[in-house]
């Protein structure tokens, strides 16, 4: 009768040993992840060049229609005028000088102007 207390007690304590061993988490780090500072979509000068081309469009629509304002990575300012060879050369000139005048004081100054017929 001993000896089936003894086995019934020692198989209770290996698996409430064995229990706490496999139930208890690694030495691992538990704690709720801090979120890393994330990058701006738009760096703030992306953001004023952005601002100066949608200021050239709006002043550009003022006067003219049918045309693109965009810009690349060559520091380029493109103008893309639809329409015929004679309306495109009446307003390249013009267009040009309104676009200077905007730029001058923006982030874009030392981009060149390109005026184009689609």
């Amino acid at each position: 009768m001993l000896k089936r207390i003894l086995i019934i007690a020692g198989i209770l304590i290996v698996g409430i040993a064995s229990f706490s061993l496999l139930y208890k988490p690694l030495e691992v780090d538990t704690s709720v992840p801090t979120k890393e500072k994330q990058e701006p979509l738009a760096t703030k000068e992306e953001v004023l060049n952005i601002t100066t081309l949608k200021r050239v469009s709006e002043k550009l629509h003022e006067k003219y229609e049918g045309f693109v304002v965009k810009m690349n990575s060559n520091k380029e300012l493109l103008i893309q005028v639809e329409g015929k060879e004679e309306y495109f050369n009446s307003v390249k000139k013009e267009m040009e000088s309104i676009v200077k005048s905007i730029i001058k004081s923006s982030t874009l100054k030392d981009y060149t102007i390109i005026v184009e017929r689609l």
